[in-house]
């Protein structure tokens, strides 16, 4: 699509965003469940071409009524799989904020997403479609007529999940910078971003259940302007990113991050996305989209235009569905970087864990008791500490799980092993001879958050030497409107 003109210019911040703690600025509206007039249209080609309607053809945004709010989860029991709503928080300057222009869209394009819904902070932007719950739709951009990445986010979720609910919390405002108003902790965009976040998921959970899925971060502009910010973006992104799930409660929280357009607006572009390329490969649970290729205004080269910004939802639609499985399987997800696939790699002594590190060289997990390593697909543990895999459960559901268990080596004298929770054992200690299997099924409810550990022991001579233990894992989660 050949670029047009966006008419607005949004590198530099109109003025700092209110306080986390300015509760006058808060709309005390509360949230309707009416999915009444919400409704989504298919066929609406909004994917990646960028195919929209001419200027004049377009169609107005209309973001419909304040208490109708498009979720469909009015009369659920809010303790039932039925009442699950998936939540992302989305966050960033200017290309977060958006500036697609409403008018280029279809009205198919226009249309409401189904069963979606948007709370957004706006900040120092003037668009009257903040601080309350609202239908998912344009009009959530820097201007009541523009949009962000959440229109194209919402219609590729709504493709991919026809029957989940989704709540969309974003916090963005133009020309702000990561080292000093998103620092974690400390930046007044950070705290207000966690405040935003924790209080209305407390007003989804009055409402059903919501479920904390992802975050979006679209950043980092405004840190490549100079070598110092952006020689520090990799190590201030990982602490926004660290502080924000502790906070949050979820500690390995999907996370989505643009990498910046390489651009001489930008001097030092080419070494913030480095960072954050790097922050990907080391957090776990994490990824990155590419926008070199997506077009800008021809009269603003640093914001992206309506066909990109539809794309850049699209593409943090799919980067996150890539970190929403329902199966997993040891060997098969091996990772390099812990909290990946759900999984860590760990030392047990007793009540005493310690993470492993990963060896690049030799493509394993080490660095704990002598000898004890995890590999794809085994493990071996030291002579009195055991080499612990561990699953965490990145949503709720019913979980079956199916695992094998075989002490390889004939020459040793058996290994053992075990599954157990955050309460206890579920299953073993469970012998296994030399060169023999052990195998095992069962079904648990779990709740976000909640963990298995898969251990192996040595044998009964404590002498490690031959005691590598293949597994076969395969987790797999059931339950409504997965």
């Amino acid at each position: 699509m050949k670029p047009v003109s966006s008419g607005v210019l949004l590198l530099a911040a109109l003025a700092a965003c209110p306080g986390a703690g300015d509760d006058s600025a808060r709309d005390a509206r509360t949230l309707a469940w009416d999915v009444a007039g919400s409704s989504d249209a298919s066929g609406e080609g909004d994917g990646d071409s960028g195919t929209l309607a001419a200027a004049d053809g377009g169609m107005r945004a209309d973001v419909g009524d304040p208490d109708d709010v498009g979720m469909d989860v009015a009369g659920a029991d809010a303790g039932s799989d039925s009442s699950r709503i998936w939540v992302y928080v989305m966050a960033g300057q200017s290309n977060m904020v958006g500036l697609g222009k409403s008018a280029d869209l279809t009205v198919a394009q226009a249309a409401p997403v189904a069963n979606a819904v948007i709370y957004y902070d706006s900040c120092v932007h003037p668009n009257t479609h903040t601080k309350r719950w609202l239908p998912l739709g344009p009009g959530f951009g820097a201007l009541d007529d523009r949009f962000g990445p959440e229109l194209g986010f919402g219609r590729r979720w709504r493709e991919l999940y026809p029957d989940r609910a989704l709540a969309i919390i974003k916090v963005a405002e133009g020309g702000t910078a990561l080292h000093d108003r998103w620092k974690a902790r400390t930046g007044d965009l950070y705290q207000l971003l966690l405040s935003e976040a924790q209080a209305q998921l407390a007003d989804l959970s009055a409402r059903g259940r919501p479920q904390l899925a992802g975050f979006l971060w679209m950043q980092g502009e405004s840190d490549a302007v100079e070598a110092a910010a952006a020689d520090l973006y990799g190590q201030n992104l990982t602490e926004l990113v660290s502080d924000l799930r502790s906070e949050l409660g979820v500690p390995f929280l999907p996370t989505v991050a643009g990498l910046i357009a390489q651009s001489p607006l930008w001097p030092y572009s080419g070494t913030v996305r480095n960072g954050i390329a790097l922050v990907s490969v080391q957090l776990g649970q994490m990824e990155v989209v590419e926008t070199s290729d997506l077009t800008t205004w021809l009269d603003d080269a640093a914001h992206y235009d309506s066909a990109s910004t539809l794309a850049l939802g699209r593409r943090f639609a799919d980067a996150a569905a890539g970190m929403l499985a329902t199966r997993w399987t040891f060997p098969g997800s091996f990772s390099p970087a812990q909290g990946d696939s759900s999984w860590l790699y760990a030392d047990r002594d007793g009540a005493q864990q310690s993470l492993l590190t990963f060896d690049v060289a030799q493509q394993q997990w080490s660095g704990g008791a002598p000898g004890l390593v995890i590999g794809d697909g085994w493990m071996h543990p030291g002579a009195t500490h055991q080499a612990e895999l561990e699953w965490w459960a990145p949503f709720a559901g019913t979980l079956a799980v199916t695992l094998r268990a075989d002490a390889a080596d004939p020459r040793g004298d058996g290994t053992a092993v075990e599954v157990a929770s955050a309460s206890g054992l579920v299953w073993g200690p469970q012998g296994i001879a030399a060169g023999n299997p052990a195998s095992h099924g069962f079904s648990v409810e779990v709740k976000q958050g909640d963990v298995l550990y898969f251990r192996t022991s040595s044998g009964p001579a404590q002498n490690p030497l031959y005691d590598a233990t293949h597994w076969q894992i395969e987790l797999t989660m059931s339950g409504n409107e997965l």
